[in-house]
């Protein structure tokens, strides 16, 4: 049974995610900042014999899926997805993996690592003291937007929608600029109180190989931790995966991306 998730249910709900709090990031980290149940987030349980079984999120037009014991109905959750305006579907590989022994509706699969800060390791950032990290405002997104578009990270207008997450706090974006161009730039995606997802890790061609992503992803890093947040992020490329773990993430999981 499919059933929306409401606030008589909302305990259930929290006990359901905190089986692993970090690779449901995502699923916590929006419901703190825009509840249950909105115009744009929804959020049902699969229940089976009185248990819960699965959770399912929609945000937008994204799908995030979570089964802690991997024994949703495969059959019944196909069909509720039918039903829903999405274009992406994503989740915990194996759950993932579960689904795609019988959904063949999609174009494009993709896998990252999802890691998780362990210990954070001291790095020496005294070389790169003339780099300033600056806090993004709201009237440096156009300028942000055409840096990352010109290192092919935008596929779309994001103006709008990083504009909101700003007035609603739900984001921090730092950049560093040399000779008032943006060089390097690095962002949180989602924050929960005491989760945060670093994401928007990106330098210029002409500016790479000076440890400036290092620096970056150290230092924000490091303020989550003092924050008391653990952060995480994904990867996919090796070379970057080193940087990440000589700051001290470790790996916790696979993420699975389906785009419709």
């Amino acid at each position: 049974m499919i059933t929306k998730v409401n606030e008589s249910l909302e305990k259930a709900f929290w006990e359901y995610v905190s089986h692993e709090e970090r690779i449901n990031l995502f699923i916590i980290g929006y419901v703190e900042n825009y509840g249950l149940d909105t115009e744009f987030q929804e959020v049902w349980f699969q229940i089976q014999n009185e248990k819960i079984v699965s959770i399912m999120l929609r945000y937008y037009k994204s799908l995030i899926i979570y089964s802690y014991e991997n024994d949703f109905d495969v059959d019944e959750m196909i069909s509720y997805i039918n039903t829903l305006d999405i274009n992406e579907i994503s989740g915990k590989k194996s759950v993932i993996d579960r689904l795609l022994t019988k959904y063949k509706d999609y174009t494009s699969y993709n896998e990252t690592y999802f890691c998780s800060l362990k210990s954070l390791n001291e790095i020496d950032t005294l070389n790169m003291k003339d780099y300033k990290i600056n806090k993004v405002e709201i009237n440096d997104l156009n300028q942000l937007n055409e840096f990352l578009n010109s290192i092919n990270m935008n596929t779309e207008d994001c103006i709008e929608s990083q504009t909101k997450l700003i007035k609603d706090k739900n984001t921090r974006i730092y950049f560093i600029k040399e000779n008032s161009k943006i060089i390097s730039t690095i962002s949180t995606g989602v924050e929960t109180s005491f989760l945060a997802m670093i994401c928007g890790v990106g330098t210029g061609l002409n500016y790479r190989n000076r440890g400036l992503a290092t620096y970056m992803a150290y230092t924000l890093s490091k303020e989550l931790v003092n924050e008391g947040k653990v952060p995480c992020l994904f990867y996919s490329n090796e070379h970057i995966g080193r940087i990440y773990k000589k700051i001290g993430y470790e790996i916790d999981d696979k993420w699975s991306i389906l785009q419709k």
